[in-house]
C-alpha cells in the first residue's frame, strides 16, 4: 500500500509538472535522446484571447509515443502525392494516404514502363489517376493512366517520343477527359484529351508565351492557367473551347510573378505567389476583390501546391520550420490558419525528401 501511495504522489507530480510547463509554452520532451532516436516530440501551444488552446501534441516519453488526436481534422477520404530527393533526380514516387484507416502505400515502387512519376490527380469517382512521368525506353516526359489497384503497369496515354507533356488535371466531374500542357519544336499548347479514346483537341497554342499548369473553372467553361512572357508570369483565363487569353483582373501585379492556379469553387481560384517567398492567395472571381492572403502561410518560408478537401480545408507543400525535410504536407484551416502536419494520420508521410504535389479524392477505395 506504501508503494502505491508512493507511485500515486510522484504520478501527481509529474502531472502537475506537465501542467506548469505546458501552461509556459515549453516542450519538456525534447531531449538529446528524442532527436538521437529520430523521435518527435512536441507540444505547440497557441493563445487565442484568453484562451490557451493545445493544438497538437506529439509526446515521446522513454520509448512509447503518444498522440493527442482530438485536434486535428477528422475526415476520411484518399491523398496522393509524390516525393523525392530534388527535382531531376529520377526517383520521384507516388505515394497515397488513406486518412480513414490511416494506412500508406507506394504504388509506383513496381513499374516497369515508367519512372520520376509526380503531379497525379483523380478522376471524379476515385478510381483513376493521370500523372506525368518519363518513358524508361526514351526518358520523355509523357502522361499516363492508371486505375488504382490494377496490376501491372499504367498506360501511357500521349505515347508521344517528341512531345513534353505535363501537368494533367480532370475536367470537373469527369473520369475521362482532362486538359493540360505539351510542348514541341518551340510552341507551347493547352489541350484537352479523352484519355478513354485518347482524342486530343488544341486549345491554344503560342510560340511567346509558355502556358503551364492549367486549371478548368468549377463550371468547366474556362481554364485558368500561368502564363511566361519574358520572364514574368501572370495568371490567364481562357475558353475551354478555344480563343485568345486574357489576364485575371488583379492578378497582374508589376514585377511579380504569379503562378500555379487552383480552382477552389464558383467564387474563385488559389493561387502562388512570392512575397517574398512563395505565398498561397486567394482570387475571388465574382466580386473581383484584391487578392487575399491566406492565413495559414508562414512567413520566411515557401509555401505552395495547393489541394482542395473542402469548403473548410486545404492541404499544402511548405518548408517551414518545424519540419522534417525542404517541404512537407500540411492539411490547413482556411479560416483560422492553423496547420498540422500530415503525418498526425500517418507517421511516415512527410520525411527528408520533398512531398509535393498533392490531390484528394473523398473516396475511399
Amino acid at each position: 500500500m506504501k508503494k502505491l501511495n508512493k507511485a500515486i504522489l510522484v504520478t501527481t507530480k509529474i502531472s502537475l509538472l506537465l501542467i506548469l510547463l505546458v501552461s509556459l509554452n515549453t516542450n519538456p520532451f525534447t531531449s538529446s535522446t528524442d532527436i538521437a532516436l529520430g523521435r518527435q516530440a512536441h507540444s505547440e501551444a497557441t493563445l487565442y484571447g484568453s484562451k490557451l488552446e493545445l493544438v497538437t501534441s506529439k509526446v515521446s516519453v522513454f520509448g512509447a509515443v503518444s498522440s493527442n488526436t482530438s485536434r486535428y481534422p477528422s475526415i476520411s477520404g484518399r491523398v496522393i502525392y509524390h516525393s523525392y530527393k530534388s527535382y531531376g533526380d529520377g526517383n520521384s514516387k507516388l505515394y497515397i494516404l488513406n486518412l480513414g484507416s490511416k494506412t500508406l502505400t507506394c504504388i509506383s515502387s513496381l513499374w516497369t514502363n515508367v519512372y520520376d512519376v509526380m503531379n497525379a490527380v483523380w478522376s471524379a469517382d476515385g478510381k483513376k489517376i493521370v500523372f506525368m512521368g518519363r518513358d524508361r525506353l526514351n526518358s520523355n516526359w509523357e502522361l499516363y493512366s492508371y486505375t488504382i489497384g490494377a496490376k501491372g503497369n499504367p498506360i501511357n496515354i500521349t505515347n508521344s517520343s517528341r512531345n513534353r507533356d505535363e501537368d494533367p488535371k480532370f475536367y470537373p466531374g469527369s473520369n475521362n477527359k482532362i486538359v493540360f500542357k505539351s510542348t514541341y519544336g518551340g510552341v507551347y499548347y493547352i489541350k484537352s484529351m479523352d484519355i478513354t479514346t485518347r482524342v486530343t483537341k488544341t486549345i491554344y497554342a503560342s510560340t511567346s508565351m509558355e502556358c503551364s499548369m492549367p486549371y478548368y473553372s468549377a463550371d468547366g467553361s474556362n481554364i485558368y492557367f500561368s502564363g511566361l512572357v519574358n520572364g514574368k508570369t501572370d495568371i490567364y483565363i481562357i475558353s475551354a473551347s478555344g480563343g485568345n487569353p486574357v489576364k485575371v483582373s488583379g492578378c497582374a501585379d508589376s514585377g511579380i510573378k504569379e503562378y500555379y492556379p487552383v480552382t477552389k469553387d464558383r467564387t474563385g481560384f488559389f493561387y502562388t505567389r512570392p512575397a517574398p517567398n512563395d505565398m498561397i492567395y486567394f482570387k475571388n472571381t465574382q466580386t473581383n476583390a484584391n487578392p487575399v492572403r491566406m492565413p495559414f502561410n508562414v512567413s520566411n518560408s515557401d509555401n505552395s501546391d495547393v489541394c482542395i478537401v473542402n469548403s473548410k480545408y486545404t492541404i499544402i507543400s511548405s518548408n517551414r520550420n518545424g519540419g522534417l525535410g525542404a517541404y512537407d504536407l500540411y492539411i490547413c484551416d482556411n479560416t483560422t490558419g492553423k496547420a498540422w502536419s500530415l503525418n498526425v494520420y500517418k507517421n511516415g508521410v512527410n520525411t527528408s525528401n520533398n512531398e509535393l504535389g498533392s490531390a484528394y479524392t473523398p473516396t475511399i477505395k
